[in-house]
């Protein structure tokens, strides 16, 4: 979603945590709740551009700061209801991937500096928990390459983009899911090696 644009119901895709304008990060696109464990240090929803100025996206999104003690998790409630031209918000049976577009937050202190993030997500459903599906097995989210330039007449600075990537967890990965009633959709931040970190986050929904 472009800032300030509108979103238009289509089959090819089920959007549910694109930014709730006046809802706050705490309520998702379809109404649902949005909900964290104690692990998440932070969590602030605005422009990406104000969350990370390395960001040259103009959209809105989340930032989520992991490595606080307790569970690190992030979960999205999809309510029960009918999506306009789509139909039940929790049938995901027209559906291929569960897609989201994330970039490691540049510079944040939560991050290892050169390492790619990595992270796992899962889903609750009509009969209970999926399998875990781990992002890492399915595509990268990359340590952004550091840019510095002297552009004459301008001083020297640091041009280093966090641009993000999308990526597209097969739904079939999710074994144990009932693809009719899914009802939560939680990624958690507790991969070894990877239990601290910070990122940037747009877009989640099921696609084709």
């Amino acid at each position: 979603m472009r800032g300030g644009s509108r979103y238009e119901p289509s089959v090819s895709s089920s959007p549910f945590a694109r930014p709730n304008w006046q809802g706050g990060w705490n309520l998702n696109t379809r109404g649902g709740s949005v909900v964290k464990g104690a692990g998440i240090a932070a969590i602030a929803e605005d422009e990406l551009w104000q969350l990370d100025p390395s960001v040259p996206h103009d959209t809105r999104g989340l930032r989520v700061q992991w490595g606080g003690a307790g569970s690190r998790y992030v979960g999205w409630n999809l309510p029960i209801a009918n999506v306009p031209l789509v139909g039940a918000a929790r049938d995901v049976t027209n559906y291929d991937v569960l897609s989201l577009r994330v970039a490691q937050d540049y510079l944040d202190a939560w991050n290892t500096a050169g390492e790619d993030p990595d992270f796992r997500a899962r889903l609750y459903t009509g009969n209970g928990w999926s399998d875990f599906v781990q992002v890492g097995e399915h595509g990268r989210i990359p340590s952004p390459d550091v840019f510095f330039a002297a552009p004459i007449p301008y001083p020297a600075g640091d041009f280093t983009k966090s641009a993000m990537t999308t990526i597209r967890l097969p739904l079939d990965a999710f074994a144990g899911a009932d693809l009719t009633d899914v009802q939560w959709v939680c990624c958690y931040f507790d991969v070894p090696g990877h239990t601290a970190g910070s990122f940037v986050l747009d877009s989640l929904e099921f696609s084709r």
